[in-house]
């Protein structure tokens, strides 16, 4: 199937649909729901976000620059974001670290490609582009969020703080935190959770009946119990992350009393929430996962 212009930019509007679903999506745990704000975080600026995203996605399609410019539009994304009116903070680092090199993927196909391939394609992109391509757009990105990603970028790379940040490309910093972040560890390997949680939503869609926001919902439960979210990790320690995890797992145990289900589901909401914790990490990924569903659907329909 030839991937036309119309198509690509089909994509882009899906990849920034599926930012503000997975935010609605009811009965999530400690994170952005239409009920539920986190932090500073609520569904008025998810909403707001949509549109520069998408304004980003397009842009990059658009650009006739001859190689790809990540670390650019991460910061570009991060400025208009922060900078707006109605949102001013951080709502989409993490996504826009994800999505700005499918979107590339999708530019340079000409074909349509299944979310697994696109995936592939991404990491591949990124790594035979971003070998060249200096760290300083993204680190400029991260300053701009100081100081909620003041040193959470450590080993042998350089601090966000440091004015000189030397030889450093953008794929070293991302291969490095790759270790210790799920965001770096999906660009850089092939997307391999967002791709298995993709996989799991389509099964659950089929359960609920093409309910995308119920599917979205279950999804993350499955994910919790599978994954440890680096905010969780970073705001609670490794130790209690590992609790949360098997309590996730006990509480999808019980799908058959669904009574007792929900009260522990909400315990466990209430907890993360108490202790000021964003399960936004693993948000990110269902997002993306959300909108490789869509494009799955919207390929075999």
């Amino acid at each position: 199937m030839k991937c036309n212009t119309l198509y690509k930019k089909y994509v882009s509007s899906i990849l920034s649909l599926g930012f503000v679903l997975e935010a609605l999506a009811p009965n999530k745990i400690s994170t952005v729901s239409y009920r539920s704000p986190i932090k500073d975080l609520n569904m008025a600026k998810f909403v707001a976000t949509s549109p520069i995203l998408n304004k980003v996605y397009e842009s990059i399609l658009d650009e006739t620059v001859d190689k790809p410019r990540i670390g650019y539009w991460i910061r570009v994304t991060v400025s208009e974001v922060i900078n707006n009116e109605y949102i001013r903070t951080n709502t989409c680092l993490g996504y826009a670290i994800l999505t700005i090199p499918i979107i590339y993927a999708v530019k340079y196909s000409d074909t349509w490609l299944n979310p697994p391939e696109l995936a592939k394609n991404a990491t591949t992109l990124l790594y035979s582009t971003t070998s060249n391509e200096d760290a300083e757009e993204f680190y400029k990105a991260l300053r701009m969020l100081n100081p909620s990603y003041a040193n959470r970028y450590l080993g042998r790379i350089p601090d966000i703080q440091v004015g000189f940040i030397g030889n450093y490309t953008l794929i070293d910093i991302l291969t490095e935190s790759s270790f210790f972040d799920l965001i770096a560890y999906e660009v850089t390997h092939n997307y391999e959770l967002t791709i298995d949680t993709y996989q799991y939503m389509k099964e659950v869609l089929n359960e609920v009946q093409s309910n995308i926001l119920e599917s979205i919902s279950r999804t993350q439960y499955h994910l919790i119990s599978k994954y440890l979210d680096s905010e969780v990790v970073k705001g609670l320690g490794m130790e209690r992350a590992l609790l949360v995890k098997s309590y996730q797992k006990i509480i999808n145990l019980l799908k058959d009393s669904k009574e007792v289900q929900q009260r522990l589901i909400k315990l466990l909401d209430t907890y993360l929430r108490s202790n000021n914790v964003n399960l936004g990490t693993l948000a990110d990924i269902l997002a993306l996962a959300t909108s490789f569903t869509l494009l799955e659907h919207s390929r075999s329909d």
